[in-house]
């Protein structure tokens, strides 16, 4: 039980860190969404806001996928002002 607690911690850390995401419009409509520092991590809305929930939700099954693997999580990579 205390491991799955700091699990939950961990994720929710994760999830408050400013990662890049990518909005796809997509042809028949809706948007997909994926993180860019997350492989795989994608999800689908119909509007933007909906792309936008769906995501978290998907970011908290791959970290939490990640962490049971004991894989290291990567961070956000940091613009510079000049990009």
């Amino acid at each position: 039980m205390k491991k799955k607690m700091n699990e939950l911690k961990d994720i929710e850390f994760y999830l408050n860190l400013p990662y890049e995401y990518i909005f796809i419009p997509e042809e028949s409509g809706g948007y997909s969404i994926r993180v860019k520092e997350f492989p795989g991590c994608t999800a689908f809305g119909e509007t933007v806001e909906e792309a936008f929930k769906n995501i978290k939700e998907s970011m908290k099954i791959w970290l939490s996928e990640v962490i049971k693997q004991n894989l290291e999580i990567p961070y956000p990579k940091i613009k510079k002002e000049s990009e």
